[in-house]
């Protein structure tokens, strides 16, 4: 992972973190910590390829400018309607998909990182997606992720002619398999 990890900086390629999640949960060095330091969910995004997980995917596309060449989501979290919709839907991921929290200073920041969901929920990702041209986003979505990346979320995808990679043996969650994609891509850029 060490190896990944410098292969990542020199590549200029970063990763976002889920919400309730660190980079040191993924075992990544090189990303934003978003839910752990406000100053990050401000900033803007530099570099050639960014990965993103869940909320993290939804932050990278919320965060996009043209010198991103390419933009990889992991089952990423977009058309949810409110927070509490938001809400709803993790919480049914929580007890039938068994969610993985992080450490206690991920879900300490739980009160500030509201705004930053809020934020997240609310963009107009349809408007976004208009402005990124389709060949440099590839959405992964676990088929066992029924609630969070779910079929409302694909289509905006599809209605857009991104390309969705279908992981079987995935669900929402974090995965060996997302593991093993992440260094298919860095390997191939």
């Amino acid at each position: 992972m060490l190896k990944l990890n410098k292969i990542m900086e020199n590549k200029k390629i970063i990763f976002v973190p889920g919400w309730f999640h660190s980079l040191d949960f993924y075992k990544k060095k090189n990303g934003l910590e978003i839910w752990l330091d406000r100053d990050e969910f401000k900033k803007e995004i530099s570099a050639d390829v960014v990965l993103g997980h869940s909320l993290g995917a939804s932050f990278s596309l919320m965060k996009y400018n043209d010198k991103i060449e390419k933009i990889f989501l992991f089952n990423p979290v977009i058309g949810k309607k409110s927070f509490w919709k938001l809400f709803s839907d993790w919480f049914k991921h929580a007890i039938f998909e068994k969610t993985e929290a992080d450490k206690l200073s991920v879900i300490l920041k739980f009160p500030t990182s509201l705004k930053n969901v809020s934020k997240l929920v609310n963009a107009n990702y349809e408007k976004i997606l208009q402005k990124i041209p389709a060949e440099k986003v590839v959405v992964y979505h676990g088929a066992g992720d029924k609630f969070l990346c779910d079929q409302i979320c694909l289509d905006i995808f599809r209605k857009f002619g991104i390309k969705i990679i279908e992981i079987e043996e995935a669900d929402h969650n974090w995965s060996e398999i997302f593991d093993q994609e992440v260094e298919r891509i860095i390997n191939s850029n």
